[in-house]
């Protein structure tokens, strides 16, 4: 079974707490992954592990056969999105364009109104309590679970 990110993350952190004990110094594994958080970009451990099961929940292990437009900037994305269409999904500081069929795939059902409601662009969703509701569904299909959590 394939470790997750965070577990990887996790594993770290727990190993620098140990190096500082063996150094005399007091580190808590909560401060350790606070700084791995910071150290990656984002606000805390709480921010990471949300966004690290996002991109768990949207690009599931053995996704990758599914063929999907990369994208390294939001921007380039949507410059894509307005000329071809298509779901542009932001996955870390990147993002991709995919289909209906990879939505289906996903377990949503193209013609659910939550996601008409979002628009083509999640990472600008227009109405931002269908995202809320459609990211709680993914999150909750276990399609993502695969990769393992921390």
């Amino acid at each position: 079974m394939k470790h997750s990110r965070l577990e990887e993350l996790r594993t770290r952190a727990k190993i620098r707490v140990k190096n500082a004990e063996k150094t005399g110094t007091t580190l808590s594994l909560k401060q350790a992954l606070e700084e791995s958080a910071r150290k990656q970009g984002y606000a805390d451990w709480r921010d990471l592990k949300r966004n690290l099961e996002w991109m768990d929940a949207v690009y599931p292990e053995g996704f990758s056969r599914m063929l999907n437009l990369w994208f390294s900037t939001t921007n380039e994305g949507r410059a894509y999105l307005k000329t071809k269409g298509g779901t542009l999904i932001p996955y870390g500081k990147q993002c991709f364009i995919c289909d209906t069929d990879y939505l289906a795939q996903l377990g949503l059902d193209p013609q659910d109104p939550d996601l008409k409601a979002v628009g083509p662009d999640w990472s600008a969703p227009v109405e931002a309590s269908a995202w809320r509701r459609l990211t709680a569904r993914l999150l909750k299909s276990g399609k993502g679970s695969k990769r393992g959590n921390a």
